[in-house]
Parts: C-alpha cells; sequence; structure tokens
C-alpha cells in the first residue's frame, strides 16, 4: 500500500471493536453516561465507504435517529447538549459545547451525503443556526459553550412555559474564543455551506 493509505484489514479490525461496543438498541457506545461519539460515527461513515460493510452504516443510521429523537438534542431552539444520563438519549446534561456541536454537526452532514435523509440536513442546519443565535461572538468567533443553568436548576430553562421564556435570564455563556475549537466549528459551517 501507498503512502498514506490505510489497509484495508485496520478497517476492518477497527468495525470489530465498534461493533463489540454498539448498544443494538439505543444506538451509540456503551451505557450511560451516554455521549455523542461523533468521531466512531465518523469512522464508521468511512469504513463503509471503503469496505462497503452496510453494518457500519446501519449502526450510524440507528445512532442518529436515536440522538435526534433523543433529549440529548434540542428540538425546539437546535444543538446538542453534552450528554444524555439514561442510555436511551433522553435526560440530558443541558450544557452545550461548542466542539460536540461541530464535530455532530459534520457527522449529520456526512451521513446526509451517503442517506440523502432530509432530518439529519435538517438537524444539522438547525445546530448551526443555533450556533449563530447563541454562541457567536458580535465581532466574529465563537464561543466555548453555553451553560445548563443554575446549580441545583440544571435544565430548568428548557422546561419553561412560552410566558416565562421572555422574563427567564438568559443561560451563562462560557465566552472563551479557543482557536481549536474555533476551527471545528468554521469547517462545519464551511461543510453546511457546501
Amino acid at each position: 500500500s501507498g503512502a498514506g493509505k490505510i489497509n484495508i484489514d485496520y478497517l476492518r479490525k477497527a468495525f470489530q471493536q465498534l461493533e463489540k461496543r454498539f448498544d443494538k438498541t439505543n444506538g451509540g457506545f456503551g451505557v450511560a453516561p451516554k455521549f455523542p461519539h461523533s468521531m466512531e460515527l465518523s469512522l464508521l461513515l468511512r469504513i463503509h465507504r471503503r469496505t462497503g460493510n452496510p453494518k457500519a452504516l446501519a449502526m450510524v443510521s440507528h445512532t442518529l435517529d436515536a440522538m435526534a429523537r433523543g433529549g440529548i438534542y434540542d428540538n425546539m431552539g437546535g444543538g446538542f447538549h453534552r450528554y444524555a444520563t439514561r442510555q436511551d438519549w433522553n435526560e440530558p446534561h443541558y450544557e452545550k459545547m461548542l466542539y460536540d456541536n461541530a464535530l455532530l454537526v459534520w457527522t449529520y452532514l456526512e451521513a446526509y451525503q451517503v442517506t440523502q435523509k432530509q432530518r439529519y440536513a435538517e438537524v444539522a442546519a438547525q445546530s448551526l443556526d443555533y450556533v449563530l443565535r447563541e454562541l457567536t461572538h458580535s465581532e466574529g468567533g465563537f464561543y466555548s459553550a453555553q451553560d445548563a443553568g443554575p446549580v441545583g436548576k440544571e435544565g430548568a430553562y428548557y422546561r419553561l412555559s412560552k410566558e416565562e421564556r421572555p422574563k427567564a435570564p438568559p443561560l451563562h455563556k462560557d465566552d472563551k474564543i479557543l482557536t481549536s475549537w474555533n476551527g471545528l466549528m468554521i469547517a462545519a459551517m464551511a461543510k453546511g455551506y457546501q
């Protein structure tokens, strides 16, 4: 094999390792707390592309579908929460991290290119809209995170009624602008534009 090429056997071994850890019921890997593991999902998409393995694509689709339905995805405001406290992607830890959203947008867009499932493009677009609306500095750059809410009241903000929302103070933002995380989001924005 030439320089820069990955031996197909490595991809098959990687698939076997991921398949062992895969949650066949809920999608994703491991048990609660349940993290999105976007890099593993992207690897599975590459395995599918290089080897034609239909199981690799099925694992990705099952996981992305479950996350989009679960509480880890904010169906009202867009964007992904940090992780789910339950194995079925519900009861999220409500903090939203820039790098998680960048990586998940990229993964959903990659999956959309393969499957043409419109829901994947919608989730990616809504997540990018969330970042532009909530995590973007007025002079450019993206903030690192949006908090889960006050200590002891985590997630209460997401349970407010329509009448309560305008009166509630906005969630605190971690206003650090980190070059590496901004690079991930810029790449995700560019892929979204494509």
